[in-house]
């Protein structure tokens, strides 16, 4: 994977510095590695390694763990999924009841091979294939999706070394921009009904910014799921803007999902992207 571009690990929960074209996930960040490079790379399309990076890196972004969390732990929190199928992930163009429509990743790349990627065995994926998309709905909601299929052997583990690493790079991304991040809900472990896997890991954290005449909030959940087949992570956004040049600003209605309401969109996603090998 080039170091000339993103990487794929992370979505953006700090605003925007500046109105941006529909679309973008924020200002450009350092290059960084698949697994936890600064959040909110942008969304143009690019080299090696830039399609997945933009979405593991929305993870990143949305990813403030705290609260006594113990990382790299194994099987941390986890539950036994030795009954459920091995699978591969696929991105459909609906997600949700058809509610979230698949957007342009402009050239970018929907899939990476990281079978020879250092980082990915680190955190104990081996044979990897990375797969991301990224969503909206009608009220200008952003939905990510990440995925990396391949074979985990603690997938509790390497739940928490990307949890880690989102936290990690948000540190650093939020000190870069002078954003001031809050968590709404700490890292929880959740139990949607519906999921066999063997662990999901919830959070939601909200910003403020303001440059020059607009202002933006942005409200985030964020929900990683681990099992022997794949890790993923989720990203619900919304943000609103006001001030800015009219027509330029573009505000997301409605309101974030909580935690606990990712948890189970989370588990119906995952059932709708995994694809029985």
């Amino acid at each position: 994977m080039s170091h000339n571009q993103p990487g794929p690990y992370g979505p953006p929960p700090i605003p925007p510095q500046q109105p941006q074209a529909p679309g973008a996930w924020g200002p450009p960040q350092q290059p960084g590695p698949y697994y936890g490079q600064p959040p909110m790379p942008p969304q143009r399309g690019g080299g090696k390694g830039k399609a997945i990076g933009i979405a593991f890196g929305a993870i990143i972004a949305a990813g403030a763990i705290g609260g006594g969390i113990l990382f790299f732990t194994s099987g941390s929190n986890g539950q036994d999924d030795s009954r459920m199928k091995p699978y591969t992930i696929a991105l459909p163009e609906k997600l949700l009841d058809g509610k979230y429509t698949k957007q342009s990743l402009e050239g970018a790349k929907e899939t990476e091979d990281l079978s020879n990627d250092a980082k990915a065995k680190e955190m104990g994926i081996v044979n990897g294939t990375a797969v991301k998309g990224s969503y909206r709905n009608d009220e200008k909601q952003k939905l990510r999706v990440t995925g990396i299929y391949g074979e985990i052997a603690d997938p509790g583990k390497t739940a928490d070394a990307m949890l880690a690493k989102m936290d990690e790079n948000q540190k650093r991304s939020a000190e870069t921009f002078k954003t001031s991040i809050e968590t709404v809900s700490p890292t929880a472990v959740y139990h949607p009904n519906g999921f066999d896997g063997t662990v999901v890991k919830c959070l939601t954290q909200k910003a403020d910014r303001t440059a020059g005449p607009t202002s933006t909030h942005t409200e985030v959940s964020t929900c990683v799921w681990a099992d022997s087949s794949a890790v993923g992570i989720v990203e619900h956004q919304v943000t609103k803007t006001s001030g800015g040049i009219a027509g330029t600003v573009t505000s997301a209605g409605g309101n974030v999902m909580s935690a606990k309401d990712l948890s189970e969109a989370t588990a119906n996603i995952r059932n709708e992207v995994r694809k029985d090998k």
